[in-house]
């Protein structure tokens, strides 16, 4: 028997619609070539002749339903600057010269601040955060300061006079903070370990927010 044949008379077997037309029908050959077409499929089946097992047959008319495409799609987090988006991903270049990739601190958790030399708060807040840089270096974190528009001369003086050590990225044309939206400083989103935002704030952290969202995202 074809295996298409199989499944469809498996399934006839299992809702009993192959019994009760057997039983309606019970009168000379008919009769006796149901119930013998019955026999052979479970045997067919089962691999073993005499088996009454129906479970088997059962099984050949249930499929588990798979997780299609559009709900992997709509469970996975979309790009954005809200809280539980990711992050949106830039390239660009360090004060140092150096290519610095936001993807490629993955596996850490970033916090992601927008600054300019001539924002006060700025300078107020950025050596709170040179302070939890060193403090917690080592703890897969890192702090990531995408600078306002400014020249690479101008930044790096700035990172002498503050005695910054952490990355201080370049946006000379302002196409990073037109990305995440920035419109004013200084502006701040920390990121999880899969680039995915927690929080974002808007104006000037003091130490304790700072320690307490750093510290509640490293320890999640």
């Amino acid at each position: 028997m074809s295996g298409a044949f199989l499944i469809l008379v498996g399934i006839l077997v299992a809702s009993g619609t192959l019994q009760g037309l057997s039983a309606t029908l019970a009168t000379g050959a008919f009769a006796e070539a149901a119930i013998n077409l019955e026999e052979q499929v479970l045997d067919s089946i089962i691999g073993e002749p005499g088996a009454d097992s129906v479970s088997d047959v059962e099984a050949l008319s249930q499929t588990d339903s798979p997780v299609g495409f559009e709900q992997l799609a709509e469970s996975a987090p979309s790009t954005g600057t809200a809280a539980g988006q990711i992050a949106p991903d830039f390239a660009t270049t360090g004060d140092d010269g150096q290519a610095l990739l936001l993807s490629d601190y993955r596996g850490q958790v970033v916090l992601l601040n927008f600054w300019a030399t001539w924002c006060g708060p700025c300078r107020i807040e950025m050596p709170e955060f040179e302070q939890i840089y060193r403090e917690r270096e080592g703890d897969y974190f890192v702090v990531i300061a995408v600078n306002n528009a400014e020249t690479a001369a101008t930044v790096q003086d700035f990172r002498e006079e503050l005695a910054l050590s952490y990355p201080l990225a370049l946006d000379e044309d302002a196409s990073i903070q037109a990305l995440y939206g920035i419109n004013n400083y200084p502006s701040t989103y920390l990121l999880d370990q899969n680039g995915i935002i927690l929080s974002p704030h808007f104006g000037a952290l003091t130490v304790q927010q700072i320690h307490e969202l750093v510290d509640g995202a490293l320890a999640a």
